[in-house]
Formats: C-alpha cells, structure tokens, sequence
C-alpha cells in the first residue's frame, strides 16, 4: 500500500466526517424534540462518535507520515502543529494505548466471568 492509497482513504473518512458535521446541528434538532426514543438517541451519537473517532485516528497518521526524519525540522513541524495536535489528542498512541488497555481488561473480565458462571453450573 502506497501513501497516495492512504491519502485517498484519508480523504474518503475526511468527506464522511464533513458530511457527519453538517447533519449533527438536524440531530440535535431532533434529540431536543424529544420525538425520539432514548436507544435510538444512543445508537446515533455511537455512530457520531465513531465516524469522529475514525477521522481522528487517521488524521494522525497522515500527521506522522509527513513529518519530517530531521530532528531539526522535527521540533518546528510540531510547533507549527501544536494546535492541530491539540484537537487530535484523543487520538495520540497514548490514548490508544490506554484505550487498547481498558478494553482488554473489559475483554478478560468478560472471559473470567464466563469461566466461573460455566463452572458454577457445571458443580
């Protein structure tokens, strides 16, 4: 996979994050009628969040794949990107490193309960 074939999929997220924003001012519309159930309130700021979650994460990566290999170049470039990175901090690899973390732990607690509820029944 090339970088242009990155871009042009960054770019696809990009349109779709874009189209996300301009119909969220008609969801808050709609959230504030109270016309709607509260799952269905749910199921859509999920999908919001996800689309903008999406957008993020590769925001980032299209981040560090222009930044520059000089250490000199390096600092400005982040510099010059502080408020960019502001916005993306979500989306650092600490806070998906963390994020990874706590859903693993989800992931073992769910396997660990699994494993006594399978063993109390089998006693």
């Amino acid at each position: 996979m090339a970088q242009r074939h990155i871009i042009d999929y960054y770019l696809q997220v990009q349109n779709d994050y874009l189209l996300m924003l301009n119909t969220y001012k008609e969801v808050q519309e709609a959230v504030k009628s109270g016309y709607l159930e509260q799952s269905r309130i749910d199921e859509v700021y999920k999908d919001i969040s996800l689309i903008k979650d999406n957008y993020e994460r590769l925001a980032y990566i299209i981040f560090l794949l222009n930044q520059p290999n000089k250490e000199i170049k390096h600092k400005r470039y982040i510099r010059q990107n502080k408020q960019y990175l502001d916005a993306l901090e979500s989306s650092s690899p600490t806070s998906i490193y963390k994020e990874n973390t706590q859903c693993l732990a989800k992931i073992k607690d769910f396997i660990k309960d699994y494993k006594n509820i399978k063993q109390e029944k089998e006693i």
